[in-house]
């Protein structure tokens, strides 16, 4: 595929499936790669101001996370609603947005106001220490208050690809990170004369570019620019109607409880390799870091699938959206099968750029091994990766949360059982995800076959 092909817009209905996931997930993929450069900048600049610093502004971004996972969700939601809507009732899918557009609204609002007030006890619940909790609420209110704007940008974004056009939400995503990392550096050491603001500079920088990011596509909206023109005289339209309501929140309900679920494990996790000492914490963060930053690509697949499928559904088209998931699910299997070997066979030289401490070495590496399994761990993730969204794109959350959340209970289940009663020690947890991986991409997999997706 030629480069300049890759950012025409395509019709996911028509041609080749493969080009056109292959187009949809690349430009993904360069957000993706701009997201990782910005936040490791981020921790760069952070790290000047000390441990305390770093400790605030990552559990106050895990904080804001959460709100944020409420308006993801939201967002999923469009791909079903939007990318299933018959293009040709013009009138009906203006209608529409604004309705969808009410609820982002609404919904920010209500995040933004109660993660404020919120802010202390949420992070104490967190398990935030009395050392950096003063640091944290401050990043968190900042984040909070700004998503009034802020919040609303992710959900547009998505909005946007929902009706096929992946190249200028890829082009906005690039100019807010450009954005924050340019404000990082200004605000949090005060470079080029501006005050140093540390912890609370690196929540401006990025509450400020999202909300340039709303603002801007929410005037291209205005203008007509995209695949509707919102007129923003007519306010009656952005009346919600008791059926666009139900259906938002029915699929970004239960999206937004698998995400509350997922942060779950990674704390229940967390807890669990601590009890083996801070050494084993290290080699879980680095193991972590990594699968964390690599899994985001195969994300990236997924909302393709979601875009693709939900699309051919709208033409009535089944015989293709359920070849859809499959295309994807193998996209998505040779992507990170490939990036699982690399992790196996490079562990020992990964773990020790980060630590040269022997226990540190000995762990992290076989964290690598065993979760990997040489490719074959992250294949069955890459495949429950694609077909959760593949069940979104139809509307239907309910099944892959009910999928992951049998997968926690299995996965922290083996975690806490194996060290004790098998004599694995920290392997064990190790061995606990892996199980977690292979069942819950397997689970997806079954489901998808049967067609539970057409119910």
């Amino acid at each position: 595929m030629k480069i300049p092909n890759i950012f025409k817009e395509r019709d996911p209905t028509k041609g080749s499936l493969i080009k056109t996931s292959l187009s949809y997930s690349f430009q993904l993929w360069i957000n993706t790669v701009f997201w990782i450069i910005v936040n490791l900048l981020n921790l760069y600049w952070v790290s000047k101001l000390g441990e305390e610093a770093i400790a605030a502004v990552g559990i106050g971004g895990s904080a804001f996370a959460i709100l944020m996972t409420v308006v993801q969700g939201i967002g999923i939601s469009t791909y079903n609603l939007i990318g299933g809507f018959n293009r040709e009732d013009r009138d009906g899918l203006r209608k529409l947005v604004k309705q969808i557009l009410a609820i982002i609204w609404i919904t920010s609002i209500v995040l933004a106001i109660g993660g404020y007030f919120s802010a202390p006890l949420l992070l104490q619940l967190l398990g935030t220490e009395p050392n950096v909790l003063d640091q944290a609420v401050v990043y968190f209110r900042i984040c909070s208050l700004g998503g009034i704007i802020s919040l609303s940008f992710w959900p547009l974004a998505k909005m946007i690809r929902s009706a096929r056009d992946m190249f200028r939400p890829m082009l906005f995503v690039a100019l807010v990170l450009a954005i924050q990392a340019t404000l990082d550096y200004l605000f949090i050491l005060g470079n080029l004369g501006f005050p140093k603001m540390g912890v609370a500079g690196a929540a401006w920088s990025s509450t400020i570019s999202a909300a340039i990011g709303s603002v801007v596509l929410i005037g291209m909206l205005a203008k007509g620019n995209m695949f509707a023109k919102i007129d923003f005289r007519n306010w009656s339209e952005f009346k919600v109607t008791p059926k666009v309501l139900k259906s938002v929140f029915h699929i970004s309900g239960f999206d937004t409880l698998e995400g509350l679920i997922r942060a779950f494990i990674i704390m229940a996790m967390l807890g669990i390799v601590a009890s083996f000492g801070t050494l084993a914490l290290a080699a879980f963060s680095i193991g972590q870091r990594f699968f964390r930053y690599s899994s985001q690509f195969g994300f990236d697949v997924g909302e393709t699938t979601a875009i693709v499928l939900s699309n051919n559904l709208g033409t009535g088209d089944l015989k293709r959206a359920k070849k859809s998931g499959w295309v994807n699910s193998v996209i998505n299997a040779v992507l990170l099968g490939v990036i699982g070997i690399v992790f196996f066979a490079l562990a020992e030289k990964i773990v020790g750029f980060f630590s040269q401490d022997q226990e540190v070495l000995d762990m992290g590496i076989a964290y690598f091994r065993i979760t990997t399994l040489a490719g074959i761990g992250y294949i069955f993730f890459a495949v429950g990766t694609v077909l959760r969204r593949a069940f979104a794109g139809v509307g239907d959350t309910l099944t892959p949360l009910l999928v992951y959340s049998a997968m926690a209970v299995i996965q922290i289940g083996l975690a806490l059982s194996l060290p004790k009663y098998f004599g694995l020690e920290i392997n064990g947890i190790w061995i606990a995800i892996l199980a977690g991986m292979i069942f819950y991409g397997s689970t997806l997999a079954i489901l998808f076959k049967i067609g539970r997706w057409k119910k």
